[in-house]
């Protein structure tokens, strides 16, 4: 269960936790990660909440980070940094990069495909 705080308690200058979607193409990935934002300014009815990051409307988006939600977190980013990198890596050109550094690259790739592979073995037994 995600705890929430309390709007009536929430002033300016109060910093606030928000879960943000990862969208990585059409669909989501199945964590959040959770952003920190500053409030500052409510609306005299409490309405609106606007923070240095967004707006805010009448349903209370704020929570209040458990481990579970933090763990999650995690493993949103990490998932963002290697989507990231790979998009990045298809976009290299390798033959700037020294003798050494594609040897290094080479090994790391290899550990990347070992995982892949692994993955890909545990989802052919599942069919």
């Amino acid at each position: 269960m995600i705890k929430r705080p309390d709007l009536k308690d929430l002033k300016v200058g109060d910093t606030v936790y928000v879960l943000k979607n990862v969208n990585p193409t059409f669909a989501c990935f199945r964590y959040r990660f959770i952003s920190e934002e500053t409030i500052v300014r409510i609306t005299p009815k409490r309405t609106k909440f606007i923070t240095n990051k967004g707006e805010y409307t009448n349903l209370n988006p704020f929570v209040i980070p458990d481990e579970r939600l933090k763990a999650e977190h995690n493993v949103a980013k990490a998932y963002l940094f290697v989507k990231d990198f790979c998009y990045r890596f298809s976009k290299e050109d390798l033959i700037n990069y020294s003798d050494d550094e594609i040897s290094q690259l080479a090994e790391l790739t290899e550990q990347v495909k070992n995982i892949i592979d692994k993955h890909n073995r545990k989802e052919q037994k599942n069919e």
